[in-house]
C-alpha cells in the first residue's frame, strides 16, 4: 500500500461546522493551513454528492463556503458535520517537504537502519508541530514531524523512515 489515493478518488479538505446567514451560506473547517487554496476549488462533494462550488470568502472564523443549490440556511445545516471533499487529482499542490495526511496514513515506518516499526496511521496538528502516530506491535507512539527524527518520507516507495530517540516508541520497537 502506498498510502497514495485511488486516481478520482475523493479526499477532505475541511467538514461543515455550521449554517451562516439564511442564504445557504457555511461555515467551513479547514484542513488546509491556507485559506487562500480554497478560493480555487470549482466543485466538491459533500456526504458523496457532487455540488458546484458557487462562492468561497475568507471570515474571521475561517472559510464561508456557498454550494450551488444550497440555497437556504435548512439545506445550509442538513450538511453541518459532513466532510468537504475534491478529486485527490484536483487537489492543491503542495510545496516539496509538504505532505496531504491521506498520503502519508498507511505508509511502512522504518527505522534508519531499514527495520520496520509499524505504520503511519494519522497525522495530528499540534501546537508546537505535527506528529505523526505510528502503530507498532507494543502500541502507539507519537513521533514528532521533525528533521532531527523523521530522516525521510518517500509515497511513492511508501516508507517513511525515522530515527527515534531511545524511549520515543513503546518498549522494544526501537
Amino acid at each position: 500500500m502506498t498510502g497514495e489515493p485511488e486516481e478520482g478518488a475523493p479526499v477532505a479538505v475541511g467538514r461543515v461546522r455550521r449554517p451562516h446567514g439564511v442564504r445557504g451560506e457555511m461555515w467551513l473547517e479547514p484542513y488546509a493551513a491556507d485559506p487562500a487554496r480554497y478560493r480555487a476549488l470549482r466543485r466538491v462533494f459533500v456526504g458523496g454528492r457532487p455540488y458546484p462550488v458557487a462562492g468561497v470568502r475568507v471570515g474571521r472564523e475561517g472559510i464561508l463556503l456557498r454550494l450551488a443549490g444550497v440555497d437556504d440556511r435548512t439545506a445550509a445545516d442538513a450538511l453541518r458535520g459532513l466532510e468537504v471533499c475534491v478529486p485527490a487529482e484536483e487537489r492543491a499542490e503542495l510545496p516539496a517537504g509538504r505532505y496531504y495526511v491521506d498520503d502519508l496514513v498507511g505508509l511502512r515506518v522504518l527505522g534508519p537502519d531499514g527495520r520496520p516499526l509499524g505504520t503511519a496511521v494519522d497525522v495530528r496538528s499540534l501546537p508546537a508541530q505535527d506528529v505523526l502516530v505510528v502503530r507498532t506491535k507494543q502500541g502507539e507512539a507519537w513521533v514528532p514531524m521533525v528533521r532531527a527524527l523523521v530522516r525521510e518520507v518517500d509515497v511513492a516507495a511508501g516508507r517513511i523512515v525515522i530515527d527515534p530517540p531511545a524511549g520515543l516508541l513503546p518498549e522494544g520497537e526501537a
